[in-house]
């Protein structure tokens, strides 16, 4: 497949996937989605793996958007009907690249006989929604499927979440260790904070704390990935704080700390 189409002032080629196309694929999906919760940096071997060599994949059923020689979307179209991927980049006209892509992955979906197409896009993006809408696809409910999620080593996770909000900590002080109940061997049960001006340092070993905070590991994954709150964790005896005078403190270190950024997971990284 190889035609050109024009939407506006931009002009698109459409084609296949040819050898080599994933490492300029992998970019393009890194740029996507790197803003969300739950990214993980494509590989061009990755990439390959995950998408190329699926058992219901062809090369033809890779649509690929070109303007002015550069990859700016695509997607990877599976004969099950799943839309394993589907991602473009926000500097070019995404309504018109989404729709432009599905338009040839349902095409192709009609030519192999498959009756139905399925794709997971972020919740926020308004842009592809109204693109799927006007291609006929309806937005079903969220699936309740549980995704599971597990921290391996808690003091440097703490201390990647600081750095990346670490403008939010300006003006904020104090020294806090986190205490894990049940913390298996291979972790380290304490976590040592230190907050002074404005730069946080983190620890493994038990310095004095001017407040301790003692939990076990999945009520503190709930909390610093968003999905519990440490009020509902400590009203539950899951969450000790000592002195509870600092209970204000805790809950702003808590709330600096947690994950507050969109989820998504492409289809293809969920089966």
């Amino acid at each position: 497949m190889d035609k050109s189409e024009g939407r506006g002032a931009e002009k698109y080629v459409l084609r296949t996937y040819q050898n080599g196309d994933e490492f300029e694929l992998a970019q393009v999906f890194n740029g996507a989605y790197r803003a969300y919760a739950g990214f993980v940096p494509r590989t061009a071997d990755y990439w390959r793996w995950n998408c190329l060599d699926r058992p219901d994949v062809d090369k033809e059923g890779i649509v690929i958007a070109i303007q002015g020689g550069k990859i700016v979307a695509y997607a990877v179209v599976g004969k099950s009907g799943n839309i394993w991927e589907l991602c473009f980049d926000r500097a070019h006209d995404g309504e018109a690249l989404v729709s432009l892509i599905l338009e040839k992955a349902v095409e192709y979906l009609t030519r192999i006989g498959s009756d139905a197409a399925t794709l997971n896009l972020p919740y926020d993006d308004s842009v592809a929604r109204e693109a799927c809408e006007k291609a006929g696809f309806s937005e079903l409910p969220p699936d309740p499927g549980i995704i599971l999620l597990s921290v391996l080593d808690y003091e440097p996770f703490v201390r990647l979440l600081s750095s990346i909000k670490e403008e939010k900590f300006n003006g904020f002080e104090g020294n806090f260790l986190i205490k894990l109940r049940d913390a298996r061997f291979w972790l380290n049960p304490l976590i040592s904070i230190r907050l002074q001006n404005g730069r946080m340092e983190t620890g493994g070993e038990s310095k004095r704390g001017d407040v301790v905070i003692e939990t076990d590991t999945s009520t503190l994954t709930s909390i610093l990935f968003g999905a519990s709150n440490p009020l509902w964790a400590l009203f539950r005896f899951k969450l000790k704080i000592r002195p509870l005078r600092k209970l204000g403190k805790v809950l702003k270190l808590l709330g600096l700390l947690r994950l507050d950024d969109p989820w998504f997971l492409a289809r293809a990284d969920l089966g």
